[in-house]
């Protein structure tokens, strides 16, 4: 079962996915625990995402209160799907737990993520 435009959906009993799409971009929302609970789910709607190559693609982890090494692995790889197929990608609205982790690993200095989560005065890799 795929989403439609800006449908929510339950990946799991813990975190659930929006996605908006327009000619040339998609917004992907995530909400709750983004763990090992959603990946299998969440990976086929990034395929399904990709499939429609777009030229860009926003993932908004404002919602989003917890990630483990399955989620962050997860923005890693559509970090590698942006590269391959040629997208752009932006992590936004990264805080709490979600930022922290994204620091402690070293996250936040490869993957492409949106202001404020750099700091002052650093730019952005793209």
């Amino acid at each position: 079962m795929s989403l439609h435009n800006g449908e929510q959906r339950q990946l799991s009993h813990s975190c659930s996915v929006s996605i908006e799409r327009d000619a040339d971009a998609a917004v992907i929302r995530l909400e709750g625990e983004f763990d090992l609970s959603c990946e299998d789910c969440l990976r086929a709607e990034v395929a399904r995402i990709t499939a429609w190559q777009p030229n860009a693609v926003v993932v908004d982890l404002g919602d989003v209160t917890f990630i483990d090494s399955h989620g962050l692995r997860m923005l890693l790889e559509l970090d590698a799907a942006a590269r391959r197929d040629g997208f752009e990608l932006t992590l936004g609205r990264a805080e709490g737990q979600v930022r922290s982790s994204l620091r402690i690993t070293g996250l936040d200095l490869l993957l492409p993520l949106a202001e404020p989560l750099r700091g002052m005065g650093t730019e952005s890799r793209r």
